[in-house]
């Protein structure tokens, strides 16, 4: 992941970065605790997201059959 994508450039960071990733495209945390995991915002966070193709989901059911999951 290059700098002039949005993506912090320093190894540490980006590592972080990488990792928050993970965590989110695999369910394991929210953009909110993967933004802080990285260091950023939780818009940063979900700007990076979007670039990289990922759909950014702000928590709660995102249709009518998660509602009845949930209930």
């Amino acid at each position: 992941m290059a700098a002039d994508q949005g993506v912090p450039a320093g190894n540490s960071e980006s590592e972080a970065l990488a990792t928050a990733i993970g965590l989110y495209a695999l369910g394991e945390c929210t953009l909110g605790q993967a933004a802080e995991r990285a260091g950023i915002s939780r818009y940063r966070m979900r700007d990076i997201l979007d670039e990289l193709g990922f759909d950014v989901h702000l928590g709660g059911p995102r249709n009518v059959d998660e509602i009845h999951e949930e209930l």
